[in-house]
């Protein structure tokens, strides 16, 4: 039997695209990191602070979490503003800290340290952030020349879309530039006549703040009305180690620090545990002597051996200096030039009683030979050769980069599958996506990394409280979740006739809108007390506004500013009554799913046999794909627009970067995409009307798909459910690359 068709997004919120590579860390960061990134490292000794740079833009709202593994004490988070001023923490433990807002683009630093000078560790930190959607805005220009839109804030990698209309008697202006922190954009720009001019889309390399200039042509000024569309950048899902490995046995101490690739400086604190005489030792690392991203190990190292990252080799010897010296291999241990603080005040300013010793992993002691100290090498120290250093590659960076045409498993092992919802919430790097599996309860997919290593736990429902303001571990929804969504603050579930809020910061849940009941309310009152028929469907779009789909009343609302419901498209009755009517006055046959065309004013809607456009601009409705009159089948090669015909649709997505339209179909088993230029319809994955499953690999035209649902579009990227595993209870979320 069929599963009934459900809801689908699309959200800008994972890339497949390869990382380019490791920025060099500045001389006293750690490591750069991206919104998004999971760091592992090491707090040891007690004194050392972890130090991280985040280039973040104004408006952002930056959450930050840190904690110890292995059972090791959660460490403190201060964040540094550009100015070096502290604007949070030091915390205490757990480090947590979400929702910070940021007040102007820049260079921050996020330092994690001990507890109370005791050494934490190992630990996990992770830092994401989200920026604001610029919404449209009404700039009166002066009576001639130049005026300039108040500046809006962007994540490099960016795409931005410019729409200027006049209004109000107002005259055309034209698009001058966009400046940027890295000077001017160059911008491509439609003129539209004489209304309305359009620019873009346009990727904003640089992080920061962003000026439009606009020039008024005529000059008799007026309203125009700017609208400023960014889509999120692209960006993935990074791990990065920078955890200090011990050497030798256990006893063996070891310190680590991350050396930029121009050289710096290298210094191990006095009260390093541990390390006995080679505390306080410091080096000079001259530019070029090391790859970016390495890091030096101080520490004895049994047989001169070079230590290991991963069981991988570091490769040669890594020249150390003018002179030539060589961190040793075990075949030929060479010495490397130390440096340790002395006060000769110590012995009167005598030379002669100085005597430096060593001790190995092994635990015997050596002395240096006198006539190999140099007491005038490094002024305030003595400089000695000695083999207890090692060179080891310690930031790593593992790329989720599945390969182009091919399809991987992301999840697997579900009981079910209604919904799947990216997590735009910023509080955890390891929440990859919420689930409404038909159960009571919203799940959430839990895992350090996607793959077998993911697990499924409860999010919210598990409780028996109906009552408003209930958190979400003890609330009882009732009846199955027909649909999920995220936002950067709240997760919204559809249970029993009801939208439920569940505020991302506190866990409570609200009713955002229905009322329980099963009828088609009213437009114009609150959305809390307004009932609807069903809803399958829920997502929000770049100006904010949270969409709800009613199947059986053929209503796509929305929630407006006032949190009244307003009928965007539908009468109330299903069925079919044309294109090119009012919105409000076209009927939509059982739709079950909406998402927008970034970049445009233009939504698509899924219906179970056609594909609708609402032009939200002129406020009417056309169709995409499928027949006119409702009639259904499924894709054959070459139909397009209203020839093609569809069955049971159960989800979309769009890709901005393709201008392609992707659906869902349960009944013909076909993952297909539709060319919003020319309508053509072609199958991207699966065999028409032939279910079945194909295990992880390549995708070809052979591959099956069985009831694909809850598409989530990122450019050349679908995540989808996948009932066609052969295993019982496992119903699958999995990733498809389409080709380049």
């Amino acid at each position: 039997m069929r599963r009934r068709p459900i809801r689908v997004l699309v959200v800008p919120a994972l890339s497949l695209a390869a990382w380019t590579g490791f920025r060099p860390a500045l001389a006293d960061v750690d490591a750069e990191i991206r919104s998004g990134d999971a760091v592992t490292g090491t707090i040891s000794p007690a004194s050392e602070t972890e130090t991280f740079r985040v280039t973040i833009p104004n408006g952002a709202a930056l959450s930050v979490k840190a904690k110890g593994l292995k059972k090791a004490k959660s460490p403190r988070i201060e964040i540094l503003a550009p100015t070096d001023v502290p604007i949070f923490g030091p915390t205490p433990p757990a480090s947590f800290v979400t929702k910070l807002p940021i007040q102007s683009s820049g260079l921050y630093r996020v330092l994690v340290r001990s507890v109370d000078g005791v050494a934490t560790g190992d630990y996990s930190f992770s830092a994401k952030w989200t920026t604001p959607k610029p919404a449209a805005r009404t700039v009166v220009l002066a009576a001639a020349g130049e005026t300039l839109v108040p500046a809006f804030s962007v994540d490099g990698g960016a795409r931005v879309k410019i729409e200027v209309k006049a209004a109000g008697g107002g005259t055309l202006p034209r698009i001058v530039s966009l400046v940027g922190p890295g000077g001017a954009v160059a911008l491509g720009v439609d003129a539209l006549g004489a209304t309305t001019e359009r620019a873009g889309p346009t990727v904003l390399s640089a992080t920061g703040d962003y000026v439009l200039h606009l020039d008024d042509q005529a000059g008799v000024g007026g309203s125009v009305t700017v609208k400023i569309t960014v889509s999120p950048p692209k960006s993935i899902k990074r791990k990065i180690d920078i955890t200090a490995k011990k050497l030798g046995t256990s006893d063996t101490g070891a310190y680590a620090r991350v050396i930029d690739g121009s050289g710096g400086a290298f210094e191990v604190p006095d009260d390093v545990a541990g390390l006995g005489t080679i505390a306080g030792t410091s080096i000079n690392v001259p530019p070029g002597a090391l790859p970016a991203g390495t890091a030096i190990f101080v520490g004895t190292s049994p047989g001169f051996d070079v230590p290991k990252l991963n069981d991988t080799p570091l490769g040669p010897p890594v020249s150390f200096g003018p002179d030539g010296l060589k961190f040793g291999t075990k075949q030929a241990p060479e010495m490397a030039g130390v440096s340790i603080p002395l006060d000769l005040t110590a012995v009167g300013g005598d030379k002669s009683k100085v005597r430096v010793f060593l001790k190995s992993s092994n635990g015997k002691v050596e002395e240096i030979p006198f006539a190999s100290l140099d007491f005038d090498a490094k002024p305030g120290f003595v400089t000695f050769p000695a083999p207890h250093f090692s060179i080891m590659q310690v930031v790593t960076t593992e790329e989720v980069t599945p390969p182009t045409n091919s399809v991987t498993t992301l999840v697997g092992g579900l009981n079910g599958g209604f919904d799947i919802a990216y997590s735009l919430l910023g509080d955890d790097a390891s929440r990859l996506y919420f689930l409404a599996d038909g159960s009571s309860q919203v799940k959430e997919v839990v895992a350090s990394g996607i793959g077998p290593g993911a697990s499924v736990q409860s999010y919210a429902g598990g409780g028996t409280i109906t009552a408003e303001g209930t958190p979400k571990a003890q609330f009882s929804f009732g009846a199955a979740i027909s649909a999920v969504y995220s936002t950067t603050d709240a997760v919204y579930a559809a249970a029993a006739n009801k939208l439920y809020r569940i505020d991302g910061t506190t866990g409570l849940v609200t009713t955002h809108a229905g009322t329980g009941a099963v009828a088609d309310g009213a437009d114009g009152s609150p959305a809390t007390s307004t009932p609807f028929f069903s809803c399958v469907d829920v997502f929000e779009d770049s100006n904010s506004e949270l969409f709800l789909v009613d199947s059986v009343a053929g209503r796509v609302r929305k929630i407006d500013a006032t949190g009244n419901f307003v009928t965007v498209v539908g009468t109330g009755v299903t069925g079919s009554n044309g294109d090119g009517n009012p919105a409000n006055a076209t009927k939509l046959q059982t739709p079950v799913a909406i998402t927008e065309g970034l970049g445009t004013s233009d939504y698509f809607i899924c219906e179970l046999g056609r594909v609708r456009i609402w032009h939200s601009d002129t406020n009417t409705v056309a169709t995409l794909a499928g027949d006119p009159n409702g009639a259904t089948g499924c894709p054959v090669p070459g139909a397009s627009g209203t020839a093609a015909r569809f069955n049971q649709l159960s989800g979309i997505a769009f890709d901005p970067i393709r201008n392609r339209v992707y659906v869902s179909s349960e009944a013909c088993d076909v993952i297909s995409a539709i060319d919003v230029a020319t309508g053509n319809v072609t199958v991207v994955y699966g065999t028409v009307s032939v279910p079945g499953f194909t295990p992880d690999g390549a995708a070809t035209a052979s591959s099956r798909v069985t009831d694909p649902r809850a598409l989530l579009g990122v450019a050349s990227a679908l995540t989808f459910l996948d009932f066609g595993s052969t295993l019982a209870n496992d119903v699958r979320i999995r990733l498809l690359v389409l080709p380049q």
